[in-house]
């Protein structure tokens, strides 16, 4: 099955498709053979951040990509590159998260803490902020704007905030948690969202936490505190981040004003003929699945006709079929949750008819059904992969593509045997 497997395979592309070849895609096919094509391209304006090999957060230019950050894998707990694709745009509102020029917006919560700029340890840059808690409950630090005051935030909306802690000596293992305190106009404290309790790991983690802005918010603050009268701990933040989304997407520094990272698409240029299609990707969801906005991981076609990986149902994926103004479609109402290892596989088989295979974290495949037939046109080509699709974002290990579905590659299991 592997020889036959490997002549089947059109494409390959993610993390795993770069560790082995060193190129992020990689085109097999008949038109392709004799050297690669065209390479894949990042359509994004403004800045973007990934995590490197190092582990510190590294640039990527306007339009410079595709991303590629390196991140420990859930299943295999391995660092790899994955792709890194955000097709929703993201504003952090803390004015000063990198710590670069000054520490001006950090405060200590309780007041007796120290803060301070300092190079000893940093996620993103040459600083960051060390904090040397009180010896008491909600010892931490907080936000605030430059000019003071608290974060604007809008009653009703999402909000997550997030933030890099180092921990380290007597810091490791000693409870926090992350408040966000909900203001009025007077002002006046309308109520606080606290996360549930958070152990300090050793070295540079994420935490974040989610929750709604109750009526009538104006600003809120946010704060990283301890939970209770713990000692004095020391450890060092960065890159705070307080952004109106239902998920923490990629980290996004700020030196004296708020910062937008804006959505990104990328796409790898390509050709397939009509016929037998099997498409498998593998990725770390990150957040797209809670949208439920028809987000998809990535489609093949440009306009009519296409096939393509859906975030559609409630929640769930779907992988669908389209010529003109008839589709078919294969759905499971079933998602990884953020940070979860998903695998998708999508069957196109002679007909025109389409199946859906999904397995989260490794587990069985759930079978989204085959829906009806619908036949190609004959001129049915796709000269076109686009990753990222209205809003989908996530960590891409690999998405491989093949011809000859119905016959070698029929589960998910099949699929991960595939030579990348």
């Amino acid at each position: 099955m592997t020889a036959l497997l490997r002549d089947l395979v059109l494409a390959t592309i993610g993390g795993d498709c770069l560790a082995k070849y060193g190129t992020l895609s990689r085109r097999l096919n008949t038109i392709q053979k004799g050297g690669e094509g065209l390479k894949e391209t990042c359509a994004r304006v403004g800045t973007a951040w990934a995590i490197g090999s190092n582990g510190r957060l590294a640039p990527y230019a306007s339009g410079v990509g595709p991303r590629v950050e390196y991140a420990t894998d859930p299943l295999t707990l391995q660092t790899q590159a994955y792709l890194l694709v955000e097709g929703t745009a993201s504003t952090n509102l803390i004015e000063n998260s990198d710590c670069e020029a000054d520490i001006v917006g950090w405060g200590g919560f309780v007041g007796t803490e120290t803060l301070t700029r300092d190079n000893a340890q940093a996620f993103n840059g040459a600083w960051s902020c060390k904090i040397v808690t009180a010896n008491s409950q909600f010892a931490g630090c907080f936000w605030s704007p430059r000019a003071g005051g608290r974060v604007p935030a809008t009653a009703a909306l999402i909000y997550t905030v997030s933030v890099w802690i180092y921990g380290t000596g007597t810091a490791v293992g000693k409870t926090f948690q992350l408040q966000l305190a909900w203001w009025n106009g007077v002002p006046a404290l309308i109520s606080q969202s606290t996360s549930p309790n958070l152990a300090l790991l050793a070295g540079w983690n994420r935490y974040t936490f989610t929750a709604t802005a109750p009526a009538a918010t104006v600003t809120c603050q946010p704060a990283f505190i301890t939970t209770a009268a713990q000692g004095i701990l020391t450890f060092w933040a960065d890159d705070p981040q307080f952004e109106a989304q239902p998920f923490a997407t990629s980290t996004i520094p700020t030196l004296t004003g708020a910062v937008t990272r804006n959505a990104e698409t990328v796409t790898v240029p390509w050709f397939v003929m009509q016929g037998n299609l099997w498409a498998y990707a593998r990725f770390i969801e990150a957040g797209s699945a809670v949208l439920n906005n028809g987000a998809g991981l990535c489609s093949f076609g440009v306009g009519l006709p296409f096939s393509r990986f859906d975030n559609f149902e409630n929640p769930g994926y779907r992988w669908s079929h389209q010529e003109a103004a008839s589709a078919v479609a294969s759905g499971i109402a079933t998602s990884p949750a953020i940070g979860q290892v998903g695998e998708l596989l999508g069957l196109t088989f002679s007909d025109g008819s389409v199946d859906l295979r999904e397995s989260i974290m490794g587990a069985a495949d759930l079978d989204g059904g085959r829906s009806a037939a619908l036949a190609f046109t004959p001129t049915y080509s796709v000269p076109l992969l686009t990753i990222g699709n209205s809003g989908w974002c996530g960590r891409i290990s690999r998405i491989v593509v093949g011809s000859g579905t119905g016959t070698a590659i029929n589960v998910i299991q099949d699929a991960r045997s595939v030579p990348v």
